[in-house]
């Protein structure tokens, strides 16, 4: 019987959401028993075992860090396995950072678990686990040989595509690779949402206060649990999906050492390469208005919107680019036109665009937002500002007892079984309070954008009403952009227009 290890924690569904927030070279550590931590350091010393495993959110020691990161040491001492930390409850999300250089130095794994986890449910899959007489196959030697020659052969060429292909091949589960400034991708077999469900996982444990430069994630992908192992770089991510009933356990440890080489050689890669257009590389003094596009096939259009803005960057695998307009090139006046005139030419599924020009500082936190709050929605599509994200990706995880009052409450006065495009204009009209903007950003005349306006309302009283008026406030943002999600959601294939 193969004996578990902290690894084998991320095979577990309940383990979903969690990552490994320091001690990366002990996923290997055996663990014999799991225990929850109710007595506080250190009246709980006498009690520690070898290879035991603990839970606990601290909530007997959150207002005492010494107390905290004397546990960790006295688990060090006796040569327990490792601990998982609920650091959501007590510890205002954030793991001590003391705690995490300890697991660093003794290998000692610390991992950061979600809120939602169940202690009950983890120890029951653990020892339904532990007691599993069904051994895992040891890799062959060919196959150890084939993922050496995949990394001598990438040390030579430098070619991450052609690595991230070969390493699918060889593993016999999917590769995704991110630089710098792109990302790669072996053959994914999976549907559009679940591959941007798998990169809003990485982008968020990425971004963790506590992530470590080593990191295993796991991920539920389809009905049976799958685990994401992704290993991090300064700056690269490598990454492999894998299913927890179709990938040897044996190979986890070989996976880990190849692509924290592989993250680390892609780093210095970055660092050589020019590649795209570098936030840090733009003229600093200078402001821009910022938008991103999405559409099939982004790459063959690079070129083409160089020509309209400067392109800062382009993801072939999820389909955007990122642009910036110099404000010194456009006018506040011209720049609906501007941003109209590029919707007219490449016609995309998704475009979001500021309505402020903003120093180089700035745009970096607006498209650290920007990315992570889309790749929540997956499939979202139409024309938004930056401020409508945040909203929609609040609805979106919204409950649906929140969002019903509001859209009934709003029934009487909108209508929300008129043609979608209708609401999108109203929504327009709403945020940028001028029929103008709204007109040259959809290439409509005025008096179309006042219909369909008008073609949203079923209160008669509000028919003659000057539609520029004072009482179109915010009051119904919230239902229209309920009922743009909605529409999304059941069409996702519809493209912007």
């Amino acid at each position: 019987m193969v004996k578990p290890t902290i690894a084998y924690l991320f095979e577990l569904p309940s383990m979903v959401g969690s990552f490994l927030a320091a001690g990366g070279q002990g996923l290997n550590r055996e663990l014999d028993r799991m225990d929850i931590l109710e007595t506080p350091y250190p009246d709980v010393e006498e009690f520690l075992e070898p290879n035991e495993f603990v839970f606990t959110s601290f909530w007997n020691s959150k207002d005492n860090k010494e107390a905290r990161v004397g546990l960790i040491k006295s688990m060090i001492r006796h040569n327990c396995a490792g601990i998982a930390i609920m650091a959501g409850l007590h510890l205002g999300g954030k793991i001590d950072d003391e705690i995490l250089a300890l697991g660093n130095q003794y290998d000692f794994p610390v991992i950061s678990i979600d809120t939602t986890l169940r202690y009950s449910d983890i120890i029951k899959e653990f020892y339904c686990f532990k007691h599993d007489d069904g051994d895992a196959p040891e890799m062959g030697l060919t196959d150890v040989y084939a993922i050496l020659s995949d990394i001598d052969d990438f040390h030579s060429h430098m070619d991450i595509p052609r690595l991230c292909k070969s390493l699918a091949r060889n593993l016999g589960t999917p590769v995704i690779i991110l630089s710098r400034d792109a990302m790669f991708a072996s053959a994914l077999d999976l549907p559009e949402e679940t591959k941007r469900k798998i990169i809003t996982k990485i982008y968020d444990v990425r971004t963790s206060s506590n992530c470590p430069r080593n990191a295993s994630i796991s991920l539920p992908i389809n009905h049976s649990l799958s685990v994401l192992c992704a290993f991090w770089g300064a700056t690269s991510v490598v990454a492999a999906v894998i299913s927890n009933t179709g990938f040897s356990r044996h190979n986890m440890g070989l996976l880990h050492g190849a692509t924290r080489f592989v993250a680390s050689r892609i780093d210095k890669m970055s660092r050589a390469d020019d590649g795209p257009a570098n936030i840090n590389e733009i003229d600093a003094k200078l402001q821009y208005y910022c938008f991103y596009v999405s559409k099939e096939n982004i790459g063959h259009m690079a070129a083409e919107l160089a020509k309209h803005c400067i392109v800062l960057d382009v993801n072939e695998v999820f389909n955007y680019a990122i642009c910036l307009i110099d404000q010194e090139k456009v006018s506040s006046g011209t720049l609906f036109k501007e941003y109209g005139k590029i919707i007219e030419t490449f016609a995309p599924r998704c475009f979001v665009f500021t309505e402020m020009c903003f120093e180089l500082a700035r745009i970096r936190e607006l498209i650290k937002i920007l990315i992570q709050q889309i790749n929540h929605m997956h499939l979202l599509n139409g024309i938004f500002t930056f401020g409508e994200i945040s909203i929609l990706s609040l609805l979106y995880i919204a409950p649906y007892s929140f969002k019903k009052p509001i859209i009934d409450f709003n029934a009487d006065t909108l209508d929300y079984r008129v043609n979608p495009l209708s609401l999108d204009t109203l929504r327009l009209f709403i945020v940028l309070k001028s029929i103008t903007k709204v007109s040259e950003l959809l290439h409509l005349h005025p008096n179309t954008v006042k219909y369909r306006i008008l073609k949203s309302i079923k209160n008669p009283a509000l028919d003659t009403t000057n539609i520029t008026a004072d009482m179109w406030t915010l009051d119904y943002l919230i239902p229209l952009e309920n009922a743009k999600l909605e529409n999304i959601m059941r069409n996702p294939r519809e493209i912007a227009q």
